[in-house]
């Protein structure tokens, strides 16, 4: 995604690489590089693990590393596979796979 210098964007928006020279407001995911140039301005959240400000750009919020929410989001689900194993029993090793592998929305007769 690039926005332009007389460009402006206020939305939500996931992307690989975003090169803001423009305006953008809103909360923004980029999986590969986020770059805000000297003429850009963002006002939002971004989740990233590449970000370069050049000098004279703003950014004005909060910057996440996406490893960092991918972590606590595996620990998260290490405890809860943990806990539905003490239970016991085929159904949960059931939801144990289908959550591993988010099987939920995937509708067929084959059971793992």
């Amino acid at each position: 995604m690039v926005i332009q210098k007389e460009g402006s964007v206020n939305a939500d928006v996931t992307t690989i690489d975003a090169r803001i020279i423009g305006k953008f407001e809103g909360n923004l995911k980029g999986t590969g590089k986020v770059e805000i140039t000297e003429t850009g301005v963002v006002n939002g959240n971004i989740k990233t693990d590449s970000l370069v400000i050049q000098e004279g750009g703003i950014f004005s919020g909060k910057v996440t590393r996406i490893s960092q929410e991918e972590e606590k989001g595996k620990k998260k689900s290490k405890s809860k596979l943990k806990e539905e194993s003490t239970r016991g029993g085929k159904e949960a090793k059931e939801e144990k796979i289908e959550e591993e592998f988010n099987l939920g929305d995937i509708e067929d007769d084959m059971k793992l």
